[in-house]
């Protein structure tokens, strides 16, 4: 006995009719099956069913080539913020320094602080802020978009020491972030910025991961 399966179908919505092209292909089977002998039926069957495979074969490796698009494609995934504030100094101003890198209000509720014991017994604050994904995108971009040309050219030329392995270390003027400036800084009493970055960076130089996380142009050679 030879089972027909029949994929007859279709939808409708209101106003309109839509046919797609695998229930055109059940159409035609099905009139063929009513016409046809048991062979031909069985030869029809098999057609339907390679056609099928077809279909989720191409679905398939479309929904492969989308991960791996995703994957490969360097991005920013999180950003981590965080400063020192001592007893001599106020702690609203150091928070509204850390409100400069930030595009997000109220920035105070993304805010953690940890007391810590300095080396001379004094109380020290250290207040740091943790954003992920289009958060995180969306601050690098901030901090990036305000460095002038000599800043990002002193971050590629020594990339190499601020870069360890998925991750850019970077340090910022806390008393400049205060009159919202963000000026690149290499020591000191600074704001400091951990930028982590997403996807496939093997073999990718520095340049290109800061370029294809869109934090840098293409003249930046």
């Amino acid at each position: 006995m030879i089972i027909i399966v029949d994929l007859y179908s279709f939808r409708k919505e209101p106003g309109s009719f839509r046919i797609t092209a695998y229930t055109l292909l059940s159409l035609f089977l099905r009139t063929l099956y009513s016409t046809a002998s048991s062979f031909q039926i069985m030869i029809f069957c098999v057609c339907e069913f390679a056609f099928r495979i077809l279909i989720w074969s191409i679905l398939f490796s479309t929904l492969i080539f989308m991960l791996r698009v995703l994957y490969t494609v360097v991005r920013v995934k999180s950003v981590n913020l965080s400063v020192m504030c001592y007893a001599t100094e106020d702690l609203a101003k150091v928070v509204k320094s850390l409100g400069t890198f930030l595009d997000i209000l109220p920035y105070s509720t993304k805010l953690s602080t940890i007391k810590a014991e300095g080396h001379y017994g004094d109380e020290i604050s250290i207040l740091s802020i943790n954003l992920k994904d289009q958060e995180a995108e969306g601050c690098a971009k901030r901090i990036f978009s305000h460095l002038d040309q000599e800043a990002i050219r002193t971050i590629l030329n020594s990339a190499e020491l601020r870069f360890d392995g998925s991750k850019l270390f970077l340090r910022f003027s806390k008393f400049d972030a205060y009159f919202g400036k963000i000026v690149l800084t290499s020591g000191g009493d600074a704001i400091k910025v951990v930028i982590g970055f997403g996807g496939y960076l093997k073999g990718k130089s520095y340049d290109d991961i800061l370029k294809e996380a869109n934090l840098i142009g293409e003249k930046y050679a």
